[in-house]
């Protein structure tokens, strides 16, 4: 039946025009295969408060953000950027802009990176957004599965299901289905270089 339902998915999308697509930026092979494992180890955090909380203020704070602030973005942000600095690297290794808004980072690799074939891979970001706005929701891919389905690590997700939420979560995503209210953009995916 999942299958049946992912093949109507993918169908609906073609049929309406909507076509994702992964752009790639460039970094150190032994950082990619860090930062989602980074990342998996925030799992289980949780604010205190409203977009809040010691760790939560960390994540903001790579991005230049107060707390209050979504976090999504600045959270992978972190990962990449704890990834770097662990492996003696410094910041201008860093593939990703320093934004807290995950539309901001899928543009970016859009203007930075190479286009490559729309499939999922370890390290990947998952872009969704609300029509016509600026708004939305990124995770990193930390574990891969069939016909697009992936687990991902959710920095302001709400448990199950949710998107702001109440911390950092595991959560199992479809790199070719909206997330809510928000269409998916596409993915940012990585290219070691030496």
């Amino acid at each position: 039946m999942k299958k049946v339902i992912y093949i109507i998915v993918v169908l609906l999308l073609c049929s309406t025009g909507i076509s994702q697509k992964k752009y790639s930026l460039y970094a150190p092979k032994d950082v990619i295969e860090l930062a989602p494992k980074i990342a998996l180890s925030q799992v289980g955090v949780r604010e205190v408060g409203n977009n809040s909380g010691e760790r939560v203020e960390r994540y903001l704070a790579s991005v230049g953000l107060k707390k209050g602030n979504p976090y999504c973005a600045s959270g992978i942000y972190w990962s990449w950027a704890t990834a770097l600095d662990s492996l003696g690297y410094g910041l201008e290794s860093m593939p990703l802009p320093r934004t807290g808004l995950a539309y901001g980072m899928y543009l970016y690799a859009k203007t930075h990176g190479k286009l490559s074939p729309y499939k999922a891979a370890i390290a990947d970001c998952i872009d969704w957004r609300y029509p016509g706005k600026s708004s939305g929701h990124i995770e990193i891919i930390v574990k891969l599965g069939d016909n697009g389905w992936v687990n991902s690590v959710g920095f302001n997700s709400g448990g199950r299901t949710g998107r702001d939420g109440q911390g950092v979560h595991l959560q199992t995503r479809n790199i070719y289905l909206p997330l809510h209210r928000m269409q998916i953009m596409g993915l940012i995916g990585f290219k070691w270089k030496m």
